[in-house]
């Protein structure tokens, strides 16, 4: 098939009837822009869709598949091209959702390799990360070219967060398991004292060095808000507490801890 050809015979009939691109395209159920993009032969209009283009241009499918008008004798001679370019295309379609599908697992693949490496602070790790989002939208995109733009629009939205989602619970468990020293990706950074409070889309976490004053060697980890570490305090009020004070020591805090733990220190 001459994807050239077929938009060109699809403007010449459209004016022969007297419709706009987007008169057109109402009538189909597609948008003005995909419309153009078919006579401009930047593309083909999706199969489901051929039925009711030849109804509306009053022509067959073989004729709209030829790119032009057929006469009664070549009918037959026509269906059989049509019917191998068909098929070509039909392969050409199945070899692209098949490339663009194993972009998607690398994509994934580099996604794995991001959360098994996710506490390094290398930021190498953050690439890979932002790789494998890139290579799944790219492909998802691709794999829903012809649709609407506003169907297109939903579904990758809701593939972003669905793929963000599952990223930032993994995160949140290893923020919780103490396994990551900080949020990889956060909209806010507030510092006071020994503390840096992180903000992500999903939920804060406070590192407070005070907490390794005995063991400065030693990774300070993130710890979520609401947890029995962050005493079911919020964060402005955590932040702004003696636990985040520089020369706070809870090995003589009385008050929180019991300090008789300590004696032998």
């Amino acid at each position: 098939m001459n994807q050239v050809k077929i938009g060109k015979f699809i403007a010449e009939l459209r004016k022969e009837k007297e419709l706009t691109q987007k008169e057109l395209a109402d009538k189909i159920g597609v948008t003005d822009k995909a419309v153009s993009k078919w006579e401009n032969g930047r593309g083909m209009p999706d199969v489901s869709l051929l039925g009711i283009i030849c109804e509306t241009l009053d022509i067959s499918l073989n004729e709209l598949l030829s790119g032009e008008r057929i006469k009664d004798e070549d009918k037959i001679n026509r269906l059989e091209e049509n019917y191998i370019s068909v098929i070509d295309s039909k392969k050409k379609l199945q070899n692209d959702v098949a490339g663009y599908l194993i972009l998607k697992l690398i994509g994934l693949f580099l996604l794995f390799i991001g959360y098994c490496f996710l506490d390094a602070d290398w930021v190498w790790v953050t690439i890979v990360i932002l790789l494998g989002f890139g290579f799944i939208m790219a492909c998802s995109f691709k794999l829903v070219n012809s649709w609407k733009k506003v169907a297109k629009i939903v579904y990758l939205v809701v593939i972003f967060l669905i793929t963000f989602s599952i990223y930032k619970y993994v995160e949140y468990q290893y923020i919780e398991d103490q396994l990551l020293a900080k949020p990889r990706f956060y909209y806010s950074k507030k510092t006071r004292g020994n503390c840096t409070l992180y903000k992500t889309a999903f939920y804060s976490c406070v590192q407070n060095k005070n907490w390794n004053i005995d063991k400065p060697d030693q990774r300070t980890t993130c710890d979520v808000l609401n947890s029995i570490a962050i005493h079911d305090t919020d964060e402005k009020e955590y932040l702004n507490s003696k636990f985040c004070d520089v020369d706070y020591d809870y090995r003589k805090d009385c008050e929180n801890f019991h300090c008789e733990l300590f004696d032998n220190e």
